[in-house]
């Protein structure tokens, strides 16, 4: 198969997602399954539905502690919710986008910190948990 030729189905899978970021899976943007053709490989990003959980401090700002978000990495649910919920955005990352050093998200219970951060994967049915730092004594 040359280089650039996509067999039908991932030329229909490219279409249907939209996306199509050559480099692989180390390609910045979100992502959330590949799709490996021969020595060639295409990035395909999915929108990944997932829940999002926030604190009552922060729920506050949105429809509850419990929030459907879209994303294929951890940067693209929070960049989601702070989309829709402007009132939140400042309260989880800065205006630039990037994550506060005070707020950590775990996804599935795990630090996304140890698998690339606001650029770890998030898949499918996930559950992300915002945990702002607490100051006082």
């Amino acid at each position: 198969m040359s280089r650039g030729h996509l067999p039908p189905i991932a030329a229909t899978l490219n279409k249907v997602l939209k996306r199509d970021a050559p480099g692989g899976p180390s390609a910045p943007g979100d992502f959330a399954f590949c799709v490996a053709l021969g020595s060639d490989q295409r990035l395909a990003t999915a929108i990944m539905p997932v829940t999002l959980h926030l604190p009552t401090v922060l729920a506050k700002l949105a429809d509850g502690r419990v929030l459907d978000a879209e994303g294929g990495t951890v940067r693209a649910v929070v960049t989601d919710v702070a989309t829709r919920f402007p009132a939140l955005a400042p309260r989880l990352r800065d205006d630039a986008g990037n994550p506060y050093p005070f707020v950590t998200f775990y996804v599935n219970d795990e630090d996304p910190r140890l698998h690339g951060g606001f650029a770890a994967a998030v898949h499918d049915a996930a559950e992300l948990t915002a945990v702002p730092a607490i100051a006082g004594g």
